[in-house]
């Protein structure tokens, strides 16, 4: 998936810096914010078909810079790293 950024007016930015699918799943890696107020890393899943996001899982926040990779699928597992402190394991269940 390709990288997508937009900066607003106020100089905030909102982006995505790829993704992958899974069990007709989209797991997209984006981030909202400013290097002055920190950024916001999500992870959103959106249903394939209908393409409406279904779970926002927040990732890591206030971060001074954007946060890459914080997220991965092993088998039928998604692991997520919260603020670079704790690892969450869930089952992908469509």
């Amino acid at each position: 998936m390709a990288d997508i950024w937009k900066i607003d007016a106020c100089g905030d930015f909102k982006g995505s810096n790829g993704g992958f699918s899974k069990d007709g799943l989209i797991f997209l890696n984006t981030h909202r914010g400013s290097r002055e107020s920190g950024f916001i890393n999500e992870l959103l899943a959106i249903d394939e078909k209908s393409q409406k996001v279904i779970k926002k899982m927040v990732l890591n926040k206030k971060t001074p810079n954007l946060i890459a990779e914080s997220c991965f699928i092993y088998k039928d597992y998604l692991f997520l790293i919260i603020d670079k402190k704790s690892i969450e394991i869930r089952e992908i269940k469509k």
